[in-house]
């Protein structure tokens, strides 16, 4: 059986980094996205609880891609995928967020938000994000490379936090670091 990938993010399911992470990932094995039905920045590590969850299945989301909308937040998407497939996937891809997150900003991100919750179900997590911008040189040159390092090296009781980083309209490269929690 071949990798299985799953992808959220916390932009929605339409938004341009998710799709170009989905793309990109097919290189890797079988992918599956379930995302917010719309934008949910900010919701850190929160579910969806006093309300239902809705479910839909996006055909023709993208060639080779099964795809979900979730009206829920991250962490919500993330377990609503391990329902779907039926297990736990190799690995969750969280974004490409639009906009860093670094500093103080990680800890509201659903984006990684929902790379924790897939570590705390020990399943492998990588949060991927970029400048806030329509111009992704970094993001285009080091995606595909940074999946193949990082996508099977083992990450325990971790989640990494991946930022392509653009300054002053120069390239800067990336920054990759292990965010560790106790569990």
């Amino acid at each position: 059986m071949g990798r299985l990938i799953l992808i959220t993010n916390d932009d929605g399911i339409d938004a341009g980094g998710i799709r170009q992470l989905a793309e990109t990932a097919k290189a890797f094995g079988e992918v599956w996205v379930v995302a917010p039905e719309s934008q949910r920045s900010g919701k850190s590590h929160s579910v969806t609880y006093l309300e239902p969850l809705y479910v839909r299945e996006r055909p023709g989301y993208m060639d080779g891609v099964k795809a979900y909308e979730c009206s829920g937040v991250p962490v919500d998407c993330v377990r609503v995928g391990i329902h779907l497939l039926g297990r736990k996937p190799d690995v969750v891809l969280s974004g490409i967020n639009s906009g860093y997150n670094i500093s103080g900003d990680i800890q509201y991100s659903g984006t990684a938000g929902a790379a924790l919750e897939a570590a705390f179900w020990g399943i492998h997590a990588i949060a991927l994000s970029q400048a806030n911008l329509d111009y992704h040189p970094v993001t285009d040159r080091y995606l595909r490379e940074l999946i193949g390092e990082y996508i099977d090296k083992p990450l325990p009781q971790t989640r990494l936090d991946i930022n392509f980083r653009l300054r002053t309209g120069r390239l800067q490269g990336c920054k990759a670091r292990l965010r560790r929690f106790a569990g």
